[in-house]
């Protein structure tokens, strides 16, 4: 019987995004996200890298946290954007 692997997610500390084995090995990376607070809501922005030969889509979602670490809802949608070979893309979000 075929058990399918499950995603596997990588956490890097010196940033705060979390990125899929499949985006680390199709050569994407991320800049440490600059997060800016307001009184009437935050955002963030950060750069993606393709490090690769080939254009790769990147689906992405910014989560939200209060100062309890609870969730902030609702969830953003998930957004998607293609990162040419050898270039970067800013992606932001903001609640």
């Amino acid at each position: 019987m075929f058990q399918p692997t499950p995603p596997v997610l990588t956490i890097n500390e010196r940033q705060t995004l979390v990125l899929g084995a499949s985006l680390l090995s199709a050569g994407i990376t991320a800049s440490k996200p600059d997060l800016t607070t307001r009184s009437e809501g935050g955002s963030a922005c950060a750069v993606l890298r393709n490090t690769s030969s080939q254009a790769v889509t990147v689906q992405y979602r910014f989560y939200w946290y209060d100062g309890k670490g609870l969730d902030v809802l609702p969830y953003d949608d998930v957004r998607s954007v293609l990162v040419q070979a050898q270039s970067e893309v800013r992606i932001s979000g903001a609640h």
